[in-house]
């Protein structure tokens, strides 16, 4: 069964779901005091039991694609289920994002834990999850933490979709990403292992731009994601900027940031609608020497920290 919680205070009302900690909706005010939900997603919670999109969700036990589903970790192949044009996306067929969590609710938190059982989705290991949603003043932090009795893969991200003018397409919302390099993907979407620097390409974002000034342009990055659906090396912040003052920062310790202007919309959604941001390790580390194999050793403590600071300005 579905459950709501909600973390609330002078500057924000978030609202999470129990199913794949989703966060569901996030109020705030813009420059004129207009109260807006500047997450994208379903209206009606029960169709999230639905979520193609992976709408605010949790994503584990790995992030991104795995290329043909497979890996070796300790000379042992592994399979998880291919659900993308032949490749495994976002922890298989059924990842933590359409999984029940527990929750304890405090003060100004909400603590989801889940344990992932050894052979879940093909991954080896009885794993032990929690992701903790802290709300502080203006800011809300994800921290995220797992053990495991084996060894394992987990690179765990949060697939939250912004809009900071819902009733606008994210095409004039400006964005900056203090990044110098792309990882370059594949026609499947699976990275190559190379680093494009952005410099003179639609994917420079280090000096704030609208998100559609280049994403119609004839680039070959742009062709195979259907507009931008990208890891970016990350070297500091991303931040969201619109007309109407609302502004999102966000920092996170992973060396990565995959960016989607939702180019392939869900049900009756326009393309474009908002932007997916997770930040996480490289997606297919384990396959591209020089990249986090996000390989989380028994006994090892897996832990990650994003925060995101919303302002009016």
């Amino acid at each position: 069964m579905i459950k709501t919680y909600t973390l609330k205070n002078e500057f924000l009302e978030i609202t999470c779901l129990n199913l794949g900690c989703i966060i569901h909706e996030i109020k705030m005010k813009d420059s004129d005091g207009k109260i807006e939900n500047i997450i994208h997603g379903f209206k009606n919670i029960e169709d999230y039991k639905t979520n193609d999109a992976y709408f605010g969700a949790v994503i584990g036990r790995t992030g991104g694609r795995i290329c043909k589903g497979e890996f070796e970790l300790n000379d042992v192949a592994y399979s998880v289920p291919t659900v993308d044009r032949g490749n495994a996306l976002h922890g298989g067929a059924s990842g933590f994002d359409k999984k029940y969590w527990d929750v304890v609710e405090k003060d100004n938190q909400l603590e989801f834990t889940y344990e992932s059982k050894d052979g879940e989705e093909g991954f080896p290991g009885n794993l032990q999850v929690k992701v903790i949603y802290t709300l502080d003043g203006n800011q809300l932090k994800l921290d995220y933490y797992g053990t495991s009795d084996q060894d394992t893969l987990l690179n765990m991200t949060n697939h939250a979709y912004f809009n900071l003018n819902p009733s606008d397409l994210i095409l004039d919302m400006d964005l900056k990403v203090e990044s110098d390099f792309l990882i370059e993907i594949d026609e499947t979407s699976i990275p190559t292992g190379i680093l494009i620097p952005v410099e003179d390409t639609p994917f420079d974002f280090r000096q704030s731009k609208k998100i559609g000034q280049d994403i119609d342009e004839e680039h070959v990055q742009l062709i195979r994601g259907g507009g931008y659906d990208h890891p970016w090396k990350l070297d500091g912040q991303v931040v969201l900027n619109t007309s109407n003052g609302r502004r999102v920062m966000m920092v996170s310790d992973q060396p990565c940031v995959v960016l989607y202007s939702y180019n392939f919309p869900v049900n009756d959604d326009p393309k474009h609608q908002a932007l997916a941001v997770e930040f996480q390790a490289e997606p297919d580390g384990i396959h591209h020497e020089g990249f986090t194999d996000s390989i989380l050793r028994k006994g090892d403590t897996y832990r990650q920290t994003t925060v995101y600071t919303f302002e009016v300005v």
